[in-house]
C-alpha cells in the first residue's frame, strides 16, 4: 500500500490553501486543497512533509502534530493510506510548483468551507480546533476507508454516470472507453440546433483516462460531466472541476461555462448531481 502524507499549513494565524492547476487532469482537475504527496523509499512521514511543503511551497517548517486520522483510498489501480497532520510553518514567500496556481491564507471557518473535502467538515473543523490548541480528538488511530463504499455494490453502482453530445467532440474514438446505455436527439436548452445526447456509463479505471482525453477533444463551448455517489466531474475545454453539492468549486464551473458563452440553463449542476441521466 502507498503512503502518503496530508498536511494542513498554519502560520499561527490562518491556514493556507492552495487551488490545484486545472491542467493536469492526474490531480483532479481544478479545486482548492492542502499540500498532499507520497513518503519516499527511507523516509519518515514528518520528512516527508517537511519536503512536500518545501516543493510546493517554499515554506519551512517548525513544528508538525500528527492528527492521529489517515484514509486509506484506491486511486490509478493502486490503494493509498494517507495520513493527517497539522503543519506549523515559518514566515516565508509562496513559491508554488506546477501543481499549483494560486493560493489564499484563511481563517479556519472559511479555510473548511473552501476546501474540497470528501468527508464530514464539520469532524474537521472540530480536529483542526482542537489541534490548535494542542489535543488530539481521536485517541486511537481514526481510519476512513473509502474503499469500503464500493464493497457489497452491483457493478451498476460502480460506475460514473453522465451525458456527452457527439457533436461536442473532435475525437470521437473517445467513446471507446464508454458504455453507451442511450441516446436521443433532441434541441439544447434555449436553442433551436439538434445534438445527439448520449447517456454514457464510464468504468472507475477508465475515468482519468477518459477525463483527460475530453479535456484535449471537447469543442470550445460545450462541457461533459460525469456523476458517482455525490461527486461530480464537469470537463471543458482544457479545465476540469471535481466538486459535490454546495461545494464552491460547484460555482467556479459555472463561471468557467459562462465565460465560454453556455447559457445558464444549460448548467443546471445542482440537479444532474442527483441525476445525471438528465
Amino acid at each position: 500500500m502507498d503512503k502518503k502524507i496530508l498536511a494542513f499549513v498554519y502560520d499561527g494565524k490562518k491556514f493556507l490553501i492552495l487551488r490545484n492547476n486545472p491542467k493536469d487532469p492526474a490531480h483532479g482537475g481544478d479545486y482548492w486543497f492542502t499540500v498532499t504527496g507520497s513518503v519516499e523509499k527511507n523516509e519518515s512521514k514528518k520528512e516527508a512533509i517537511k519536503r512536500e511543503i518545501k516543493e510546493e511551497t517554499n515554506l519551512d517548517v517548525k513544528e508538525i502534530v500528527d492528527l492521529n486520522w489517515a484514509s486509506i483510498y484506491s486511486w490509478n489501480g493502486q490503494d493509498h493510506k494517507e495520513n493527517n497532520f497539522l503543519a506549523f510553518a515559518k514566515k516565508g514567500k509562496i513559491i508554488l510548483n506546477k501543481e499549483h496556481i494560486d493560493f489564499e491564507w484563511l481563517e479556519l471557518d472559511n479555510f473548511v468551507e473552501r476546501i474540497n473535502w470528501g468527508s464530514d467538515k464539520n469532524v474537521l473543523k472540530k480536529v483542526l480546533e482542537k489541534a490548535l490548541k494542542g489535543e488530539i480528538i481521536f485517541k486511537k488511530e481514526k481510519i476512513d476507508d473509502f474503499r469500503k463504499k464500493s464493497l457489497g455494490m452491483n457493478s451498476e453502482n460502480r460506475v460514473w454516470r453522465g451525458v456527452i453530445l457527439e457533436e461536442s467532440l473532435e475525437d470521437k474514438s473517445l467513446l471507446s472507453l464508454v458504455k453507451i446505455v442511450g441516446t436521443k436527439k433532441e434541441k439544447l436548452e434555449g436553442e433551436n440546433r439538434f445534438m445527439t445526447f448520449h447517456k454514457i456509463e464510464v468504468k472507475e479505471k477508465d475515468k482519468d483516462k477518459f477525463i483527460h482525453k475530453v479535456v484535449k477533444s471537447i469543442k470550445y463551448g460545450f462541457y461533459t460531466h460525469l456523476v458517482k455517489e455525490g461527486v461530480m466531474y464537469v470537463v471543458f475545454k482544457g479545465h476540469m472541476y471535481k466538486f459535490s453539492k454546495g461545494f464552491p468549486e460547484l460555482e467556479m464551473a459555472k463561471d468557467e461555462g459562462r465565460k465560454m458563452g453556455i447559457p445558464e440553463e444549460q448548467m443546471p449542476f445542482e440537479h444532474l448531481v442527483d441525476h445525471p441521466f438528465d
